[in-house]
């Protein structure tokens, strides 16, 4: 069956749920950090049948796939997982993510959804002029926060997005 699955260049999304998966050789001298990698191998695999456009990322990473594994991918992992690809909806669940890491895989992204275990150095970069205004192509953000999160900060990042352009946002 490795050789019977073709795909278009364009596909409408990539959904990824609690998956483990086997690591592909490329990975093997990845360097070794504080995240998993695994899903990297899903990437590789379909940039491999030629697929460039992904319309739709949403990849749920935030369960570890053992008791004494990392929860969730590295920067670095993510970067190295959806590199070349073009974006246009973000939802790469993991806690806190680096707009960085989004800019430098997804420039051109309309939509980003972010997660935020409510730290306040993280949402504070966010709605830093160096943080979610660098994705000038964005129409809609979408905010999970934790309800105990700072009010303070919370209504600066609406503020700051709002001035942009209409986003929404989720308490948890």
């Amino acid at each position: 069956m490795k050789g019977h699955l073709e795909f278009e260049k364009i596909l409408q999304y990539v959904a990824i749920s609690s998956l483990r998966v086997e690591p592909a050789e490329s990975m093997k001298n990845f360097p070794k950090g504080a995240g998993r990698t695994d899903y990297c191998t899903v990437f590789e695999w379909l940039r491999r049948r030629d697929v460039r456009r992904i319309l739709r990322v949403v990849v749920q990473d935030d369960h570890p796939i053992s008791a004494d594994s990392p929860r969730a991918h590295s920067d670095a992992a993510i970067k190295h997982a959806l590199d070349g690809f073009q974006i246009e909806v973000w939802d790469w669940q993991k806690l806190d993510i680096s707009i960085d890491t989004i800019k430098s895989v997804a420039p051109d992204v309309h939509e980003v959804h972010l997660y935020s275990s409510g730290n306040n150095a993280v949402m504070r970069g966010w709605s830093d002029t160096q943080g979610l205004l660098i994705l000038d192509q964005v129409r809609n953000t979408f905010l999970v926060y934790n309800r105990y999160s700072s009010t303070t900060l919370v209504i600066s990042l609406i503020q700051c997005l709002s001035s942009n352009s209409w986003k929404r946002f989720i308490s948890m």
